[in-house]
């Protein structure tokens, strides 16, 4: 992770996809395209576009961290 000027930063992404970035590892809420290798994931429903960039980075193996309510989980 490259160092930043600054504490916390915001970035929207399109649609309902934020990236908070920090010291240490990202976090995502809901990515529509396949997150960073290692970031946290924020799945705040179920809807495909909330879903999609998820689902494809777990399908390429990608190694994250997923935070959701249970059936959301269960899904992934």
């Amino acid at each position: 992770m490259t160092e930043f000027p600054w504490r916390l930063r915001l970035s929207h992404h399109g649609l309902r996809t934020i990236a908070v970035e920090r010291r240490g590892r990202r976090i995502v809420f809901d990515p529509r395209l396949p997150p960073q290798v290692d970031d946290i994931v924020i799945v705040t429903g179920h809807r495909r576009e909330q879903v999609a960039g998820t689902v494809e980075a777990l399908k390429n193996g990608s190694r994250l961290t997923v935070v959701s309510d249970s059936e959301t989980l269960r899904w992934l």
